[in-house]
């Protein structure tokens, strides 16, 4: 069995997983399902807690995780990534209109 000692410090990494998520776990059932009421997807202009999530808030949230990433790469002086699957979730026009609404946001 490959241990942590016989790899080279600098391929290290490769042996290390993150999750990184904005939900607080304490919030899952023993299924792992969330209980809170709180947005876990794309769900502009619905109500969460009383509060209408809006795309400003969704953005601000999701550009955490780009921020998490950035922060693993410097802290592993890694300088590429290799996706092994891709999901697109939203249609090209969709897109669009989220492209329109970023521009009106800066």
């Amino acid at each position: 069995m490959l241990e942590l000692k016989d790899v080279i410090k600098s391929d290290r990494w490769i042996l290390t997983s993150f999750e990184v998520m904005k939900y607080n776990p304490i919030f899952r059932n023993v299924k792992g399902e969330y209980l809170k009421d709180e947005w876990t997807g794309y769900y502009i202009g619905d109500k969460f807690d009383g509060k209408v999530l809006t795309y400003s808030e969704y953005k601000q949230t999701e550009d955490k995780y780009i921020e998490a990433i950035a922060y693993l790469f410097g802290y592993y002086k890694c300088d590429k990534i290799q996706f092994i699957s891709e999901r697109f979730f939203l249609d090209d026009e969709e897109i669009k209109i989220l492209d329109s609404i970023n521009k009106c946001d800066s």
